[in-house]
């Protein structure tokens, strides 16, 4: 998400590496996963505040460390 915004305001920007082929759990952690909306080869940069996604907080859940003080 960081990259996305980083290159949409660079003025020489060319190309962005992206991984579409991991398990399908690294794309359910945020709301709309870049990765997943590559049409034609191109991204459209989000709209939304901040990095344009939102972490989905039900399936980081179960992977948080809590610590009891």
């Amino acid at each position: 998400a960081a990259a996305i915004q980083l290159a949409a305001c660079t003025g020489n920007f060319f190309i962005l590496e992206i991984f579409p082929y991991e398990p399908e759990l690294h794309y359910e952690i945020v709301n709309h996963a870049f990765e997943k909306e590559v049409c034609h080869g191109r991204l459209t940069v989000p709209k939304l505040p901040g990095l344009g996604v939102e972490l989905v907080h039900s399936v980081i859940h179960p992977f948080l460390v809590y610590t009891v003080k």
